[in-house]
């Protein structure tokens, strides 16, 4: 008959099989918001939380990795231009959601984590 291990003694030994393993335990702070993308990342592919951030410091190592190549924008030009049409349009355009923008105070009431969750998409949908 087998003698039940309490559960201490079964932390002790999944920590020292790990420890075997090689696999180490880290504390990782981060936001709300981070986490619900971490969670939703890992529910959406079937992987754990440990795996998703494993992948992503993989990337993050061959991403930094590589040369950053500057581009020069094709608008830039050594010679002055008049703008065209389509800028002066946009500068309407920017002169109206300005204009706008000075009456509309809603964005100032969010708070730093609404901005960020809108930022970033997370939500269903946005004050007017």
């Amino acid at each position: 008959m087998k003698t039940s291990q309490t559960p201490k003694q079964r932390q002790k030994k999944r920590r020292d099989n790990l420890k075997l393993a090689g696999i180490i335990r880290m504390t990782v702070e981060m936001d709300k918001t981070t986490a619900q993308i971490l969670r939703s990342i890992a529910i959406e592919h079937g992987r754990t939380h440990a795996d998703v951030i494993e992948l992503g410091i993989k990337m993050a190592r061959r991403a930094l990795q590589e040369p950053v190549i500057r581009q020069v924008p094709r608008s830039a030009s050594p010679v002055p231009v008049a703008p065209n049409a389509a800028l002066a349009s946009l500068s309407a355009q920017l002169a109206e959601l300005t204009a706008a923008d000075d009456t509309d105070d809603s964005l100032l009431s969010m708070s730093a984590s609404e901005l960020r969750a809108v930022r970033l998409g997370l939500t269903g949908e946005v004050r007017s």
